[in-house]
């Protein structure tokens, strides 16, 4: 088997850096977008708080208190916003403890390599946790993934109901077209002052209207 020569090589670490970099663009483009949609919609709505949609793990909130605020306008009592958060924060502390974990395993792993479990199988055991919090992971994103969808079609149902199927699936095939398709959808939907104007009809004292009876008297 031949060796890779340094032209080859050079152009395969290339491709790589070409590659990570346009993911790490795309990443950003879509984080800075479904940022400035998220927050537009919560301000026309008069939503408090509608900046920490800028903030990680903390813009779930935001997410899912579009949605709720979408579904009180109907009466319905949700909270996808506590959701959102929780299974996020879950995730995310799962992942630093497994990342802590392994780190503490990585000088023995670097210095034994797998060695490290073909002389002793007892080792394996140190694995065993490892897999029951990446299953726990998986279990949280999946909770996770499907309120965050269903909540994003909430959101794409208050601004343009005819296209909030269709946006919905394609945010879910292509994880990065969501923050796009909130952006273009910031201005759409009802706003403050329309639900401001419906709890005044609703309000509204009904008026009646005095009438007068006309009395004949026949001779």
């Amino acid at each position: 088997m031949g060796s890779i020569d340094m032209a080859t090589l050079g152009g395969l670490l290339g491709y790589v850096f070409a590659s990570a970099t346009t993911v790490v663009l795309i990443l950003i483009a879509n984080y800075v977008l479904s940022s400035i949609g998220y927050m537009r919609i919560a301000n026309r709505r008069g939503m408090n708080n509608a900046w920490l949609v800028w903030i990680p793990v903390a813009r779930n909130w935001t997410f899912g208190a579009v949605a709720d605020n979408y579904d009180e306008t109907k009466g319905i009592k949700r909270r996808f916003r506590v959701f959102l958060v929780v299974f996020s924060v879950i995730q995310t502390a799962i992942l630093i403890a497994v990342s802590s974990y392994i780190s503490m395993l990585m000088p023995y792993i670097i210095k034994y390599g797998l060695d490290l479990f073909t002389y002793d199988i007892a080792n394996l055991a140190l694995l065993i946790p490892v897999g029951f919090a990446l299953l726990g992971v998986l279990i949280a994103n999946a909770i996770y993934k499907t309120c965050y969808i269903v909540s994003l079609y909430k959101t794409f149902e208050s601004t343009d109901a005819e296209k909030s199927l269709i946006f919905a699936i394609l945010s879910a095939v292509f994880p990065f077209a969501s923050g796009l398709l909130v952006f273009l959808s910031r201005e759409k939907g009802y706003d403050y002052n329309d639900l401001i104007e419906e709890e005044e009809t609703e309000e509204a004292p009904v008026q009646e209207e005095n009438t007068v009876e006309e009395i004949n008297f026949d001779n």
